[in-house]
């Protein structure tokens, strides 16, 4: 299995059922505007957005793991949502920066 989406590059979780060899190397980011579901080899991750006013959206991120994965004694998904959390920031920020570049009059 190929390193988890993580801080440092280990899974907390067992890789989902059904994945081969190959598809466990890969990561899946699925588009049904104005969501994303991302599939990781570990787990599936949705992030969903609501418009609350103009230039401003909730976004709610969560992580998804198999049950048997989730109910093992022990089990800590804090791997998953510490790399999400750094990287949904620099991507909010980017597309913010985007954003007001459309918004732009070029002055």
């Amino acid at each position: 299995m190929r390193p988890g989406s993580s801080l440092d590059g280990r899974s907390g979780g067992d890789r989902l059922p059904r994945l081969t060899d190959e598809q466990a190397r890969h990561t899946l980011y699925l588009v049904l505007a104005p969501d994303l579901i991302t599939l990781e080899p570990d787990c599936v991750m949705t992030h969903r957005l609501v418009p609350l006013a103009h230039g401003e959206t909730f976004v709610e991120c969560s992580c998804l793991f198999p049950r048997e994965v989730a109910e093992r004694p022990g089990f800590d998904p804090s791997h998953a949502a510490a790399f999400r959390d750094i990287t949904n920031r620099q991507d909010f920020a980017a597309r913010e920066s985007v954003y007001r570049g459309i918004l732009s009059n070029g002055g």
